[in-house]
């Protein structure tokens, strides 16, 4: 235990000075907040410590004076930025409130001024809030008044800003829900008019049922159902081109599985022909293998669908397309069942799997085209994706 004495004390030592260091360094950087902390956070466990003293003590007049010189200046100007009057009472009240909290402080020299005078700021903030709560609405109230969603996003901004010094003011919450009304972008996914072939109803549902909040931000929404209490700004539309059926097949192959099995016995057989026995006079047996085989015949069942399309991007107030991209979606039906001839022993695990598989009916051209919504529907995801960026 005698030995770990000197490593503790070896700890304590270097953070000792790591802790007078930091508020130096910081002091001597110009963060003389960052200073006053330090130096406070060691204070309030050795008050007499004269180099953390002074640093403190420096450090507080120097930011104090700086502060409320800007004040002055702020304050004696005809338009003063409240959210800057705000911030710098809300940091010379916080500054005092550190060193209030200190115990007394034990100087060594007289000359060291250790009797900080404290202000009471509590007016004076709510003044600077009230005042940089009323600019900021006001400058929301002027971007909101020209009506587009643009200018609605940069009002939202000054109202957010207002907000986060009052949130319990439900007049400003409106203003801010007002401008989000106006400020956000909606785009519609939906199947034009023009398309050349007609699918079952569901797929088109189902096929746009995708997930395109993940395409979203805080000023866009994705629709892929119209509703009409929204305004769209941009529109994709998509065109189905053609569906190719391809014709019902089957496919027949055949292989042969081979197993070798124990198959009875006999007398294991000395040279000339004797039967082996062991030292007892025991007959000695062997076993007897032999191959077996069974032929099997795979039959493959196959019918595919592509459904060919065209995604149009465009905004309702130009006849610009952004898009106007081919995509496709497919399915593929691939049933396979078997029989086999021969001896069963020899089927594999994965022939007998087949085997106990039974034929089936082909689906039908429109089950085909429902299973193909899932990558047709994705295809148009994509291009919504990689054209995102263009819903302002």
């Amino acid at each position: 235990m005698k030995k770990l004495y000197p490593i503790l004390l070896g700890i304590f030592f270097v953070a000792f000075l790591g802790g007078c260091y930091s508020a130096k360094k910081s002091y001597e950087r110009g963060d003389y907040d960052m200073a006053i902390t330090l130096a406070a956070k060691k204070l309030r466990k050795k008050p007499d410590d004269q180099k953390t003293i002074e640093i403190l003590v420096n450090s507080w007049e120097i930011s104090n004076r700086v502060d409320k010189d800007e004040l002055n200046s702020q304050l004696s100007g005809s338009n003063p930025d409240w959210e800057r009057v705000y911030a710098l009472y809300k940091r010379l009240d916080d500054r005092q409130r550190i060193v209030m909290q200190l115990p007394k402080l034990k100087p060594e020299s007289r000359h060291t001024n250790v009797d900080f005078v404290y202000e009471d700021y509590g007016s004076a903030l709510n003044n600077a809030k009230q005042n940089a709560i009323d600019d900021l609405v006001k400058k929301g109230d002027e971007f909101l008044s020209k009506g587009d969603r643009f200018n609605a996003r940069t009002a939202y901004d000054y109202y957010n800003k207002a907000y986060g010094y009052d949130n319990s003011n439900s007049s400003i919450k409106g203003k801010m829900d007002q401008s989000v009304a106006i400020g956000t972008t909606h785009m519609l996914v939906q199947v034009a008019a023009g398309s050349q072939v007609t699918l079952p109803e569901n797929f088109i549902r189902d096929a746009l049922n995708r997930k395109w909040t993940n395409l979203e931000n805080n000023w866009l929404r994705i629709h892929n159902i119209f509703q009409g209490n929204f305004v769209y700004h941009y529109f994709t539309d998509v065109l189905i081109n053609s569906v190719v059926v391809s014709p019902e097949r089957v496919a027949e192959t055949s292989y042969v599985d081979t197993k070798k099995i124990e198959d009875g016995w006999e007398y294991v057989k000395n040279g000339d022909g004797s039967v082996k026995t062991d030292s007892l006079g025991n007959k000695l047996k062997q076993p007897v293998y032999r191959d077996i085989t069974s032929t099997v015949r795979k039959y493959t069942m196959t019918k595919d669908v592509v459904i060919n399309g065209t995604v149009v991007i465009y905004g309702i107030d130009s006849d610009r397309k952004y898009a106007n991209d081919a995509i496709s979606g497919n399915y593929a039906f691939n049933y396979s069942y078997g029989t086999a001839t021969g001896d069963s022993r020899a089927l594999s695990t994965t022939s007998q799997s087949l085997i106990n598989k039974k034929p089936v009916n082909f689906p039908t051209n429109n089950e085909l085209i429902m299973n193909a919504n899932t990558t047709f529907g994705n295809a148009v995801y994509d291009k919504v994706s990689q054209y995102k960026s263009v819903f302002q």
